[in-house]
């Protein structure tokens, strides 16, 4: 760049951008750099009179950015034909990878397509939300990672910089090792209401007894801490627990808290 008048500022102006594209660095060489003044707003660059000399060779390189955002699921461990959708919300345009269907290997993962961010994003933030279509989200364990991010994220919280170029954000499930614990609480009578079977209070399940609902059961070490994973019986008497292995003592103990007009007489 020759400057045409070295007695007046000279200013570079940046137009027909791609979309999504925007000035964010201006270099020049043949004059201080005091006297480079670059606009990233209004794309320009204003160069000093004072720092321009007579014949000088201005050589200005402005460097456009792209900004965009790509959400990836990636499953481990994960029980086959499991199935989710991770998107952002909050933001003005927003991403998603599409419903990812965990196959056979249980490690596969699913790319979404990029967005491009458009200039009135820069500087919001929004959410990178998962939603379950098939399986127990309470199984897998959730982890959110995103690279090319200049603010780190705040929880599942994005927020998108001026200097931000390639975002992507990738969110993980990795299934729980999970133990299953099931039982029932029944009314040990033999079957019979008068309670004057030779069969009653055995400690068995005979036929014709009936469960007992709404009892309230907790895991706890055997030593009394408890482990705070609680289950109520249903109508049927059946209670069940779903927790994570490494959550249990051993040994550990189910602890039942009898409705009023029970008493335990096994377990």
């Amino acid at each position: 760049f020759t400057s045409p008048n070295p007695s007046a500022d000279a200013v570079i102006t940046e137009s027909n951008m791609p979309t999504g594209f925007r000035l964010t660095n201006a270099v020049c060489t043949g004059l201080p750099a005091s006297s480079v003044t670059p606009n990233y707003t209004n794309a320009t660059v204003t160069l000093n009179k004072s720092g321009i000399v007579l014949g000088a060779d201005i050589v200005c390189t402005l460097t456009n950015t792209l900004t965009t955002l790509t959400l990836v699921k990636k499953w481990d461990n994960a029980l086959v034909g499991d199935s989710a959708t991770v998107n952002s919300v909050g933001f003005t345009a927003n991403a998603t990878t599409g419903l990812s269907v965990a196959d056979a290997t249980g490690t596969n993962s699913t790319t979404g397509t990029p967005i491009i961010v458009p200039l009135n994003m820069l500087g919001t933030t929004g959410s990178i939300i998962e939603a379950f279509s098939k399986g127990d989200e309470n199984e897998y364990a959730g982890n959110l990672v995103c690279t090319g991010n200049t603010n780190p994220l705040n929880g599942n919280k994005l927020t998108i910089n001026t200097n931000d170029a390639a975002i992507i954000c990738t969110l993980t499930n990795s299934r729980k090792d999970l133990v299953l614990i099931s039982g029932k609480v029944f009314n040990d009578n033999g079957g019979s209401v008068s309670n004057i079977l030779s069969n009653a209070y055995n400690g068995s399940i005979d036929p014709n007894e009936q469960g007992i609902a709404g009892s309230s059961l907790k895991l706890a070490s055997c030593s009394g801490v408890d482990l705070n994973v609680v289950s109520i019986s249903n109508d049927n008497g059946d209670y069940r627990f779903k927790v994570e292995k490494s959550v249990l003592s051993n040994p550990f103990c189910i602890i039942q808290t009898n409705l009023p007009e029970y008493t335990s007489v096994s377990g």
